[in-house]
């Protein structure tokens, strides 16, 4: 099975510290008697991750306050075929633009229809 790990880079974010913490788990949640994860800042979800692949995590609540970024893991946990065509046609646009990198990704920012991966 493919483990799912976290896609960005997040200011705050636990990816480093995640060992450490493992000595201030519950005992309940390593023998498996806590299936429930509620987790109001999000982030890039390294805590997340760790815990829903290591122990018997069934039911996650996971929040965060930027709705860009809950916008996102929504679209890739409930549209990842959509998103991935999207992606694949900004890259292609991107090689046949021939703009530096950088510039191209400011000109997608700010002409993005991110209005397509909103519920209707």
């Amino acid at each position: 099975m493919i483990k799912a790990r976290p896609f960005l880079k997040w200011v705050g974010g636990k990816s480093q510290l995640l060992e450490q913490f493992e000595n201030y788990y519950p005992q309940e949640l390593r023998k498996g008697l806590i299936d429930s994860y509620v987790e109001p800042f999000l982030g890039g979800g390294a805590l997340f991750f760790q815990l829903s692949q290591r122990y018997k995590i069934t039911k996650a609540y996971l929040s965060d306050l930027n709705k860009d970024l809950v916008l996102t893991y929504q679209v890739i946990q409930q549209r990842p075929d959509e998103l991935l065509d999207f992606l694949l046609t900004d890259l292609l646009v991107q090689q046949l633009v021939l703009l530096p990198i950088q510039e191209y990704h400011l000109l997608i920012k700010n002409s993005c229809n991110w209005h397509i991966f909103l519920k209707n």
